[in-house]
């Protein structure tokens, strides 16, 4: 019981403690459990196969219920419409506020005509889902927490 009072109060004045005292007292699994990487829930995914060039587009969200700010430093994405379709890379740093939940993170891929016809065999005939395979890398106040997860929704036939 002790530990965990202790732990709150370091938690709550984690901004003014020094890096090392933090990296003692705040286990990186323990900050990397409130970490949530996911594809936002309205329209995540952009498919245009009318343009010059084709593309699609991933809206991530990220929070953060950690009392440490975090930047988002890069994200790999394995990228699969029924089998492996592209992998990418978000590379722009992101502030990520302590407590607090950033929204529509944007990923961008230009498509093959093979890409195209993997997404459109995958949604319209197998009605698949996309799956993403992402490495997320955070700086934080305690060192680098690296966050890996698999992601997937429905694709929905358009």
């Amino acid at each position: 019981m002790w530990n965990e009072i202790v732990f709150y109060i370091i938690e709550k004045g984690a901004e003014s403690t020094p890096s090392f005292v933090l990296r003692r007292l705040i286990p990186a699994a323990k900050l990397k459990g409130k970490i949530d990487v996911d594809l936002r829930r309205d329209s995540p995914i952009g498919f245009v196969d009318s343009a010059q060039v084709p593309h699609v587009s991933l809206w991530f969200d990220i929070t953060n219920r950690s009392s440490l700010n975090l930047v988002l430093e890069k994200v790999y994405l394995d990228v699969w419409f029924g089998q492996p379709t592209f992998v990418g890379w978000i590379l722009k740093p992101i502030e990520i506020p302590r407590t607090e939940n950033v929204k529509d993170i944007l990923y961008w891929q230009d498509l093959t005509q093979a890409q195209v016809k993997q997404y459109q065999w995958c949604r319209d005939t197998i009605k698949g889902n996309i799956t993403v395979n992402l490495i997320a890398y955070f700086n934080s106040k305690i060192g680098t927490i690296v966050l890996e997860k698999r992601v997937e929704r429905k694709l929905v036939t358009g």
